[in-house]
């Protein structure tokens, strides 16, 4: 990882585009706060600290809003973290939403997210709270909205998909859920569609759904394609998800 992203960073300091160097500088400080934390390797979180404060300072140079600066900010959080000092890995944390929030990015940056909820879990910091809400919301809409089964179950049972499941903890769901007309779906069907969604977020497949609820395979498929539809763009969950964003970004 270290050889072929400082390489790509020599690359892109030879060109003089600076943006092009920005975005290596990140994209290594991120990867190097993050094995530097996995392998307990202060060598890593030193390049991680100087790679991020560099694209800290051409990313506040460059027109337009990119994420490399919330990226800097994140890996500065992880360094942070590691080295147990919990309230500056907070200040970079929000330092990271911040920037986020002023590019108004749609994507949702996972690579930024977990680190800078970690900070906040750890730290204790008042926007926690919202945090989580917002992982629970976002592990919600990817579970609904993976149809293929054996996409969604290797992603929730891959190290990212396993990480936010853990900072998010037990999702609440049933609240959200609205019929296509954005009303309250009713008559228990909330109900299934949390347990429906727990066990999603779980990374569990169709098959082991339908053995723990005692339904077929066929219909657990019937009711993800139910659920998905109940949950568009219009719905109140959408609208929520929405609304955590611009709370906690």
């Amino acid at each position: 990882m270290r050889e072929h992203l400082e390489r790509a960073v020599q690359l892109a300091s030879e060109s003089g585009l600076p943006a092009v160097k920005c975005e290596a500088l990140a994209r290594l400080a991120l990867e190097a706060s993050r094995l530097g934390v996995e392998l307990g390797d202060d060598d890593l979180l030193q390049l991680a600290e100087r790679s991020a404060g560099e694209a800290a300072g051409l990313a506040a140079e460059l027109p337009g809003h990119p994420p490399w600066a919330a990226q800097a900010e994140a890996a500065l959080a992880q360094v942070e973290l590691a080295r147990g000092r919990t309230e500056e890995a907070a200040v970079h944390a929000r330092a990271a939403m911040a920037s986020l929030e002023s590019g108004m990015h749609e994507d949702r940056n996972l690579d930024v997210v977990v680190p800078v909820a970690n900070a906040l879990m750890a730290s204790g910091a008042p926007e926690w709270e919202a945090m989580q809400a917002y992982l629970q919301l976002t592990l919600a809409m990817i579970a609904q909205r993976t149809m293929d089964e054996g996409v969604r179950v290797r992603w929730f049972r891959g190290p990212l998909g396993q990480e936010m499941t853990r900072l998010a903890g037990p999702i609440d769901y049933a609240s959200n859920v609205a019929d296509g007309n954005g009303h309250p779906s009713g008559d228990g069907a909330e109900d299934r569609d949390a347990q429906l969604l727990r066990s999603l977020v779980q990374g569990k497949t169709n098959g082991e759904i339908a053995e723990e609820i005692g339904i077929d395979e066929q219909a657990v498929t019937r009711r993800l394609g139910e659920l998905f539809a109940r949950i568009g763009a219009s719905s109140r969950a959408e609208a929520t998800a929405l609304a955590f964003r611009q709370r906690v970004l």
